[in-house]
C-alpha cells in the first residue's frame, strides 16, 4: 500500500516540476521573443522550441492525464513544432499548418471549460502555448 502512494506521490512531483519547467521557458522565451533584437530573438526561440519539445515529452510520459488531456498537450505542442519547422524553413504549406492549429486549441477550450475539474498543473504552460497558437494563427498572410 506504501509503496502505490510513493509511486503516485513521485508521480505527482514529477508532473508538477516539469509543467513549471514548461512554463518557465516558454514564458522567458515568449517574453524575449517580443524584444526587437535578433540575438535576443533566437534565445527566446530556442526557449520556446525547447519549452515545445519538452511539451511533447510531458504528453507522452506522464501518468494521471486523462485521455482528452494528453491528446490535447501533445496535439498543441506537436502542431506548434510542426508550424514553426515550416516558418523557419520557410517551406510550403505554412498556411496548412497554421490551420492544423485550430484543432487543439479548440481541444485546450473544451477542457478548460469543464466545470468537474480542478486546476491542473499543465493549465499553466497549456495557457501559454495557447496564446503562441494564436499569435501564429492570426500572423500568417
Amino acid at each position: 500500500m506504501n509503496n502505490i502512494t510513493s509511486e503516485e506521490s513521485k508521480t505527482t512531483r514529477l508532473r508538477s516540476l516539469l509543467s513549471w519547467i514548461i512554463t518557465i521557458l516558454l514564458g522567458f522565451g515568449f517574453i524575449l521573443s517580443l524584444i526587437n533584437s535578433k540575438t535576443v530573438m533566437i534565445f527566446g526561440g530556442l526557449s520556446v522550441l525547447a519549452g515545445i519539445l519538452l511539451g511533447i515529452i510531458y504528453g507522452i510520459i506522464i501518468r494521471g492525464l486523462t485521455k482528452i488531456e494528453r491528446l490535447t498537450v501533445f496535439m498543441m505542442s506537436f502542431f506548434l513544432l510542426i508550424f514553426f519547422i515550416f516558418k523557419v524553413q520557410h517551406w510550403k504549406g505554412i498556411l496548412l499548418s497554421c490551420l492544423a492549429l485550430v484543432i487543439p486549441i479548440g481541444l485546450f477550450i473544451f477542457n478548460s471549460l469543464k466545470k468537474d475539474e480542478r486546476l491542473k498543473p499543465e493549465f499553466s504552460f497549456m495557457l501559454i502555448l495557447t496564446i503562441i497558437s494564436l499569435l501564429a494563427f492570426f500572423s500568417i498572410k
